[in-house]
């Protein structure tokens, strides 16, 4: 039983993780490997891309800690369900993954508690590789012409 390799891309709206994803989907693909891609949506039920996560307040401490113990059992109960499966692809990429709460934790509604929490000790099945992507705001901003330059610092801001 092969077990894939996890490649997770870490960066602000705009920084360029659905370009190097697509590009190493592309290539991966073209050397005959399967691949297998998600993005970390946290919710209960499916809903789509939130649009500016940064302007709604965090939750009351309780209701992160909740939620980052729903997400990590989530994510474990994806990652072994994966990893067991004898067909299953050769590298998995994620287009943000729950280790994005560690750098952003605004951007989940989060304290400010949570910035620098590894939820890496918690994961049962660790990412082979993480890349993180970063810019300058002014860049980002003008990838993404409707959101204010107020809204790229203060992501920006929550990044190491």
């Amino acid at each position: 039983m092969k077990r894939p390799a996890i490649v997770v891309v870490l960066g602000a709206d705009g920084a360029g993780k659905s370009t190097l994803i697509q590009t190493i989907v592309h290539r991966l693909t073209e050397a005959g490997r399967s691949v297998a891609l998600f993005h970390f949506r946290p919710s209960a039920t499916p809903r789509p891309p939130v649009t500016n996560p940064y302007l709604k307040h965090p939750h009351p401490l309780i209701v992160g800690i909740l939620k980052m113990v729903w997400w990590l059992t989530q994510y474990n109960a994806w990652a072994l369900a994966t990893t067991l499966r004898r067909d299953g692809p050769d590298f998995v990429l994620f287009d943000r993954s729950i280790l994005d709460v560690m750098f952003d934790p605004r951007r989940y509604r989060l304290t400010d508690v949570f910035r620098g929490f590894d939820p890496m000790p918690f994961l049962l099945v660790k990412p082979t590789v993480v890349v993180l992507l970063n810019a300058p705001a002014a860049e980002l901003q003008s990838r993404w012409m409707d959101v204010s330059r107020l809204t790229f610092l203060r992501a920006k801001s929550c990044r190491p």
